[in-house]
């Protein structure tokens, strides 16, 4: 009996060890790429430094990618834990497709301004955008790489936030998706990431409009 428990307790453990898509939110994103999205696995950590609304200009968005010490990296078996950063993909509302810019991509081996790329996994609802064809960046020069795309102004006031351009399916749990990727020939490791997104971001309201000039002093009896 007490072998059955503690075979079901590692069966357990290893299925907790072995979440593949959507640990992040549970949405399954990303999907189907079979590839290890654990946080725990990998030593790229990711965080969103800009979140800036502009309803004027378009509004813009800045990550940056750090590496944490190879002891606080899991590899389960896996080459996640040296992997290459190639590719980022992010799970995005379809509606708002035509509002990506492109993506510039800055660090100590890398300065690029790349294209986005759309996708569909599955069925219309799954759609992602990616931005691709800038690596692989090496583990060891990624640290301190920053990535900063745009949205376009859209009439209707409905893609000019992160609230606004995530996925429907995570923008219910006011979340926001993004994975890295090693190179296409390995596609073992695609950590992801999910951040809190806020309707109004950190706002840039248009200039008030130039206050009135003072009144004239009275003129003299």
């Amino acid at each position: 009996m007490m072998a059955a428990r503690g075979l079901a307790l590692l069966l357990v453990v290893a299925i907790l060890a072995d979440v593949q898509a959507g640990e992040q939110s549970g949405s399954g994103f990303p999907y189907y790429d079979f590839c290890r999205n654990s946080q725990s696995n990998t030593r790229f950590s990711l965080t969103l430094t800009k979140n800036e609304i502009n309803l004027v200009t378009g509004s813009k968005y800045c990550f940056l990618l750090t590496v944490k010490p190879e002891d606080e990296c899991n590899p389960n078996g896996w080459r996640c834990c040296h992997q290459t950063f190639a590719k980022i993909k992010m799970f995005v509302n379809p509606a708002c497709r035509r509002r990506f810019s492109t993506m510039s991509i800055q660090g100590p081996a890398i300065s690029r301004i790349v294209s986005p790329t759309w996708g569909i996994e599955g069925d219309d609802a799954k759609q992602y955008i990616k931005w691709t064809q800038f690596g692989p960046v090496p583990m060891s020069q990624a640290n301190g790489t920053t990535m900063c795309f745009s949205t376009t102004v859209s009439a209707d006031k409905t893609c000019n936030s992160l609230a606004q351009i995530t996925n429907p399916v995570d923008s219910a749990q006011g979340l926001l998706e993004v994975a890295l990727y090693d190179v296409k020939a390995v596609y073992e490791c695609c950590p992801t990431y999910a951040f809190p997104v806020s309707p109004t971001g950190s706002s840039l309201s248009p200039p008030p409009s130039p206050s009135p000039p003072p009144p004239s002093p009275p003129s003299p009896s």
